[in-house]
């Protein structure tokens, strides 16, 4: 699992190790049916590469940070954002 190695690079216990992925999911399912409603409402065409832009361009991001743990899960959490954007688009 993914995880491990990022706890252990990040310098944080186990206990926070799991909002790696929380914030992820959490952001992602928060706003899920608020993208539904914006595929529904703009081009599906926009949101879609809009998602996609955004979903790689922070994950090019979240590669790059070794030593502030707080931003991390910030980024990932606004990542869940533009992860939410593709689903209904696709």
């Amino acid at each position: 699992m993914a995880v491990s190695p990022i706890t252990h690079d990040l310098d944080l216990p186990p206990s926070q190790g799991v909002w790696v992925i929380n914030a992820y999911a959490l952001s992602f399912a928060a706003f899920l049916l608020v993208a539904g409603r914006l595929a529904d409402t703009f081009q599906v065409r926009i949101l879609f590469v809009l998602g996609l832009v955004g979903l790689g361009a922070l994950c090019l991001v979240t590669s790059f940070i070794t030593s502030n743990k707080y931003a991390f899960f910030v980024i990932r959490g606004i990542s869940g954002l533009f992860g939410a954007l593709i689903i209904p688009s696709a």
